[in-house]
């Protein structure tokens, strides 16, 4: 399983965050085209509309610290796209907020405080981007593209069967291959879904 595939399962079960929509999120804030396979990943950057892929943690790490280093805060970092300037003072380190585990708990209880505060899923994944209702709607709208293809995972992976109870939309997606949106060079590629406002991540402040 790739690792924010694998970081979104464990925040999910932490959580009960819906695994599917924590995979369509990093899909659609970091997914790229590898040999065929359309995947979200860890070392990923965004600063100001500039989204960057990295071959290791190692390089990302050294790019994120070293734009750190020159008094830019704003930005978007690993499988979920947590925004430095906003959401820092909650990590350790610039390591410790590019981490797979730690940066997908984090995106999935700011998640959990979106759907208390608004009441249901889509408005949660919504704001996510941008409480701005024009950007949030085109977000919303394209997460149930990504959600509807959502790859399955493979069988020795695969979560335990949710218990019984209410479901959310996104316990009986469609499972087909994801259809292949466009691949990226490592370092100059722009990001699937590019940040539509200068908002803070998330939409609001922390």
């Amino acid at each position: 399983m790739d690792l924010c595939d694998r970081a979104a399962r464990a925040a999910a079960d932490e959580t009960g965050v819906p695994l599917d929509i924590l995979r369509s999120i990093a899909l659609l804030e970091t997914g790229r085209t590898i040999e065929g396979r359309f995947i979200s990943w860890p070392w990923t950057l965004n600063a100001g509309g500039e989204g960057m892929w990295f071959d290791t943690r190692a390089a990302a790490l050294h790019e994120l610290q070293r734009r750190l280093a020159s008094g830019r805060r704003n930005v978007d970092i690993g499988c979920f796209q947590l925004n430095h300037r906003w959401h820092a003072a909650r990590f350790e380190s610039a390591a410790a907020m590019i981490d797979p585990v730690g940066n997908a708990r984090y995106a999935a209880r700011f998640l959990l405080d979106l759907r208390t505060e608004l009441g249901d899923w889509d408005a949660a994944i919504a704001a996510y981007h941008s409480r701005t209702p024009r950007h949030g709607q085109r977000y919303i709208a394209r997460f149930h593209e990504i959600a509807a293809d959502l790859p399955e995972l493979a069988p020795d992976t695969r979560p335990a069967a949710r218990p019984e109870g209410p479901t959310t939309p996104f316990d009986h997606v469609r499972r087909q291959p994801l259809v292949t949106l466009g691949r990226g060079s490592l370092a100059s590629a722009q990001p699937l879904f590019a940040r539509a406002s200068a908002l803070p991540l998330f939409g609001g402040q922390p």
